[in-house]
């Protein structure tokens, strides 16, 4: 599963094929498996979200956050798909073309370069989903977890600017009067009595839910009057994540080969004695910001800064793989019913990262919001092969 990188960036996007990262020589669109029978006008459709640029609710937490912080910037796609996207745009947008034009337009603008691991070795894809609950405006014997707002006094640190006193791989720290210090973990910021500050945005019916949406990034609320929220990432305490499955199955508390995302859940809700104190390996906690505008049917804001497609966004490590960057996927998944595996060959769009999301041949898919989602995104987490589609500044002549 993705920690969502968020809605605002702080560094640069990385170049879509990056120094450090084995990628081999471009290869023909011909020899990529399933090429051909995948929909590329639904990757275009994905892909002009790219070009469009970022959400207007993200612009504006982006920039609020620069005022505080005077460090951050909006996101944005890697600049080298600067051609392709301006390309689109003078053919009049993705609406304008039909699937055969789409298919050209990538063999046009982009060509597919193998991305190579040592000993080519396989690289590895999850999936993750947009969580949809119950929840209330105001805390309630049925509603007692909350989702938090970003907190005022976080602010982003990292390796080149971390303040003396600070351990290692924090990414935000608290500020106070007398200086910067670690923000507290999980076990703290989930004890009533650690609150103080902090805002809610809403109420959720327990806290496995809540650590799963943290899990997620993102979610969609149903409260009392009939109507949805939708909560996106807003930063997160700047502790590093912890796996609390990898803790319960190192403890025998459930079977590795058994151990999927709802089948976690299903343990922690069986289990509320022993949930807190296995939801506190993991420190890491994420604050929330409420997302307007978004289409139905798309899903969160990803760390590009753009609504995210089912089935068409890609999780990706953003110092490997630009965001906006194309990315054909071959992999066979449990995806079928039954949990029957099927060939998935398609072309993905990088839009979003995570924290779990290391490495230049790894992929979270977005799979799409809901319980239904969910279940299937659970599943995922098997071999695939990976081949980035790297611009061109110019077309292909043909």
């Amino acid at each position: 599963m993705a920690f969502l990188a968020g809605t605002i960036a702080m560094n640069a996007s990385a170049q879509t094929v990056t120094e450090g990262r084995a990628a081999g020589e471009p290869v023909s669109f011909a020899s990529l498996d399933g090429w051909m029978q995948d929909d590329q006008l639904a990757a275009l459709r994905t892909f002009e979200r790219s070009c469009s640029g970022p959400h207007p609710s993200v612009v504006a937490a982006a920039l609020a956050f620069a005022e505080q912080t005077r460090d951050a910037a909006v996101p944005r796609h890697d600049p080298a798909l600067e051609p392709a996207c301006k390309a689109l745009i003078e053919a009049g947008g993705a609406s304008r073309f039909d699937g055969e034009s789409a298919r050209r337009f990538f063999e046009t603008w982009f060509e597919p370069v193998p991305v190579v691991l040592p000993g080519n070795a396989p690289g590895h894809v999850t999936a993750y989903y947009e969580p949809e609950l119950d929840g209330a405006l105001a805390p309630d014997p049925n509603h007692p977890a909350p989702l938090y707002a970003r907190p005022v006094d976080l602010v982003p640190v990292g390796p080149a600017k971390l303040p003396s006193g600070l351990p290692e791989g924090l990414t935000a720290a608290r500020r106070t009067p007398a200086g910067l210090e670690p923000y507290p973990e999980r076990a703290a910021l989930s004890d009533p009595q650690g609150r103080n500050g902090l805002v809610p945005l809403v109420w959720l019916r327990n806290e496995v839910d809540a650590y799963f949406v943290h899990i997620q990034g993102s979610v969609r609320v149903r409260v009392a009057d009939g109507s949805t929220m939708r909560l996106g990432y807003a930063g997160k305490n700047g502790h590093p994540y912890r796996s609390a499955g990898r803790a319960m199955i190192e403890r025998g508390l459930v079977p590795e080969a058994g151990m999927t995302a709802e089948a976690m859940k299903a343990w922690l809700k069986a289990h509320p004695d022993l949930a807190s104190d296995i939801l506190a390996v993991n420190p890491s906690y994420v604050f929330f910001q409420v997302i307007e505008g978004l289409a139905d049917e798309l899903g969160p804001i990803g760390a590009e800064g753009v609504a995210l497609t089912p089935g068409r966004s890609l999780a990706v490590d953003p110092r490997h793989i630009g965001y906006g960057a194309p990315v054909f996927i071959t992999a066979d998944l449990p995806t079928g019913t039954a949990m029957r595996t099927e060939p998935f060959r398609r072309l993905m769009i990088a839009q979003d990262t995570g924290s779990a999301i290391r490495g230049p041949a790894r992929g979270d898919l977005f799979w799409g919001t809901g319980a239904q989602a969910g279940e299937i995104a659970g599943r995922i987490s098997h071999p695939a092969t990976f081949h980035v589609l790297r611009p061109r500044s110019q077309p292909a002549q043909r």
